[in-house]
């Protein structure tokens, strides 16, 4: 595959990660309507281990299959990579079943453990879509393999979007109901969606053309030895253009040999890979059941009912959690683009070029979410009952408003670190944050002045952690961390002065125009009072301000800093 082609390729199946993280985000604000805090606290029970058992089972594979393909292909072993995809494919077949059904059996021993029959339902709902996601597995790194993204891009869209759509419908349509049946039928949203993605990447498989077999660059071959493309003639019309067979490929390696890799030998190539990225994957699925467990133990511990614990989780990891994690949603664009421009320039031998992109991505990172974190916090209450009317769930989104911030530099600190070769340091600091956050919760949350807050602090803190991995190996790279004044005093001023504005603003315009609109306004205010002391205090590059549609121009000329 061409270059340009495969950094075409690799960007949309990026744009399509974000894409779907988005659509996932702002799914949970009409879902929260439908279905409360409560509800939401058991919809993400049930999607915290259904989540820890798809990890366990199917993370691995994808990358194992992709790499036994591609290594198959490179000697010109297609039939060994045909081989390699239906091991593969087998294999997964018969942990996803195992996987399904010892999710769909267990559930009851699931809810058991959290103290909540409720979580039984949708915790069923949500076990073949493991078997569904594993075959997909398999075909998505089978295309992987021959550097074909686009199939993997297009098979995520479209289980996120049958995902949300059904998330939603079944929601609305069994609330009527109660309150348990609409989250079943919610989490059976991920199983319809899980659906749609085989199907998708099963047709491009099967309909689309077989890799290596019976394809030529996408166009099947036709009768009577003509291809069925043609080229414009002398005067623009269409001639048809002779086929010529291409010459026979070199025998594979194996052949030489005299024979090719037996299916023991695929099956341990397949766990090689497997096995490690599978550990690594399940780090922070494992971290988020084990913390589940914890804060509904440890808030009962502190005087709460099964279902008020439950209902102040829903608050903070169902509704306060998904607003945090908005922030980090352009971080993640931001880290995907800086892993081959890191990359590329340390291969280069320029590490200046490296610098400056760290530098860049630090400040923007800051300069972009630091406003957001502060507007959670300072209007944490009037946004929870604007977004999700639970007006009370800004108890919890108050003391875990910092991790927008946190959440945002680690997603922007991972990318760096891959782009210079280091992807084991963030898996450290997600290990050892995971830690610190276990802790903190069983710590802080049985405090009953603290409660669910406590739980939020936990998180911070469990992000902190992480952060401070990533930023310490990074700081013993000179040039690498930004001018103090850029990265942190000026937003830090001109933060200041959004919260001066916004706690003026806020109440007046609620008395007079109600709460909805009136939070609507003061996040204006506060945005444009942000916005103007960075432009005043020269916060921003010439090239930043430049991207400013219609008046980027104008803009850089005045305020652009040199």
């Amino acid at each position: 595959m061409r270059s340009g082609r495969l950094l075409r390729e690799t960007a949309i199946l990026a744009a399509a990660g974000l894409g779907c993280k988005l659509l996932g985000g702002l799914s949970k604000l009409p879902l929260a309507w439908m279905l409360g805090a409560h509800g939401i606290g058991v919809f993400q029970l049930a999607f915290t281990f259904y989540g820890l058992t798809l990890a366990l089972a199917v993370s691995g594979f994808p990358v194992a299959a992709s790499k036994l393909v591609a290594e198959r292909t490179a000697v010109g072993d297609s039939a060994g990579a045909r081989a390699g995809f239906r091991l593969a494919y087998a294999l997964l077949f018969a942990i996803g079943a195992l996987a399904s059904a010892a999710l769909y059996f267990g559930a009851p021993g699931v809810a058991a453990l959290l103290r909540n029959p409720h979580v039984s339902g949708p915790l069923k709902a949500t076990a073949p879509a493991v078997l569904l996601v594993a075959l997909a597995a398999a075909y998505r790194g089978y295309f992987q393999g021959h550097r074909r993204l686009i199939p993997t891009a297009v098979s995520q869209l479209a289980e996120q979007a049958v995902r949300v759509a059904a998330m939603l419908a079944l929601a609305y349509l069994l609330r009527p109901r109660g309150l348990v049946p609409a989250v079943t039928g919610a989490s059976l949203g991920s199983t319809l969606g899980a659906l749609a993605a085989l199907l998708v990447v099963g047709w491009l498989y099967h309909i689309g053309g077989r890799l290596g077999g019976g394809t030529d660059g996408g166009f099947r071959r036709r009768g009577g030895g003509v291809r069925s493309r043609r080229t414009p003639g002398r005067r623009g019309r269409l001639r048809p253009v002779p086929w010529h067979p291409p010459p026979p490929a070199p025998p594979p390696a194996w052949r030489l040999r005299g024979r090719g890799p037996g299916a023991g030998a695929l099956l341990r190539s397949l766990a090689a890979t497997a096995a490690p990225v599978s550990a690594g994957s399940a780090v922070l699925p494992v971290t988020e059941a084990a913390v589940a467990v914890i804060v509904l133990a440890r808030l009962q511990a502190a005087g709460y009912t099964s279902l008020g614990a439950t209902h102040l989780y829903g608050e903070l990891y169902g509704l306060a959690y998904s607003l945090v994690t908005l922030p980090a949603i352009a971080a993640a664009a931001l880290a995907a683009a800086l892993v081959p421009a890191v990359a590329g320039a340390v291969a280069a031998g320029d590490l200046r070029r490296a610098a400056t992109y760290a530098r860049s991505s630090l400040r923007l990172t800051v300069v972009g979410s630091l406003p957001a974190a502060l507007g959670m916090y300072l209007l944490a209450a009037p946004l929870c009952g604007l977004l999700f009317g639970v007006r009370e769930a800004g108890a919890a989104l108050a003391p875990l408003a910092p991790a927008a911030l946190l959440i945002a530099l680690q997603q922007t600190t991972t990318g760096l670190l891959q782009g210079l070769g280091r992807p084991v340091v963030p898996v450290v600091g997600m290990v050892l944050g995971g830690l610190a956050n276990a802790a903190l919760a069983y710590w802080l949350t049985a405090i009953p002045s603290l409660g669910i807050a406590g739980a939020a602090g936990a998180v911070v803190g469990g992000y902190a952690v992480a952060v401070g991995v990533n930023l310490a190996c990074l700081l013993g790279r000179p040039g690498f961390w930004p001018a103090l004044g850029d990265a942190a005093a000026k937003p830090f001023i001109a933060c200041w002065l959004m919260a001066l504005a916004v706690q003026r603003a806020h109440p007046a315009l609620a008395r007079t125009l109600g709460q909805g609109v009136g939070v609507l306004l003061a996040v204006v205010v506060g945005s444009a009072v942000y916005a103007a002391a960075m432009l005043v205090m020269r916060g921003f590059s010439r090239q930043e301000l430049e991207l400013v549609p219609g008046i980027g121009a104008g803009l850089a000329r005045r305020f652009g800093k040199r």
